[in-house]
C-alpha cells in the first residue's frame, strides 16, 4: 500500500502539470498540501484549488492591466 502512495504522488503532479497551465512544482505543492490540510481527499482537492487560484490571479492580473 505504501509504494502506491508514493508512486501516487509523484506521478500525479506529472499527469496534472501536463493538462494544466500550473508549472509541476507548484503541482506537487498543491498535492503535498493538499494531503496534510485534508487527508486522502486531498490528492484531489489540492492540485484543483491551486488550479482555481492560480486561474483567478491570471484572470485578475488581466482585468487590472486592460483597465490601467
Amino acid at each position: 500500500m505504501q509504494q502506491v502512495s508514493v508512486s501516487d504522488n509523484l506521478l500525479r503532479p506529472l499527469l496534472i502539470s501536463s493538462q494544466a497551465p500550473v508549472s509541476m512544482l507548484a503541482v506537487f505543492i498543491g498535492v503535498i498540501g493538499g494531503i496534510s490540510a485534508f487527508g486522502i481527499i486531498g490528492l484531489i482537492i489540492g492540485p484543483v484549488l491551486l488550479t482555481v487560484l492560480v486561474a483567478l490571479l491570471r484572470f485578475l492580473a488581466d482585468h487590472l492591466s486592460d483597465q490601467a
